[in-house]
């Protein structure tokens, strides 16, 4: 059984014929998984999750101009239900 993602992204479900693999990645290990859809595709997985995934970088800044307004993440931070939670 293979539990390395990195593993897997360098080839081991072809090389080994695999086939009906769950990928599985946490945080950043959520790139793996995605790594592994656009290097082999997904023929061979029959499952994948990511936990606690880390979104790409997503305000529009100088270095991410395709990124999104600072209006878009303040409109979704002001129809969140205030719960006393730190924000």
């Amino acid at each position: 059984m293979l539990r390395s993602p990195s593993a897997l992204s360098c080839g081991a479900a072809p090389t080994l014929d695999l086939h009906d693999i769950v990928l599985g990645g946490m945080s950043m290990g959520g790139g793996e998984v995605a790594r592994y859809f656009g290097t082999y595709g997904s023929e061979r997985v029959s499952a994948a999750v990511v936990i606690s995934g880390v979104p790409p970088f997503l305000l529009k800044t100088a270095e991410t101009p395709n990124g999104l307004d600072q209006s878009v993440f303040d409109d979704i931070q002001a129809m969140m239900p205030r719960t006393g939670s730190p924000t």
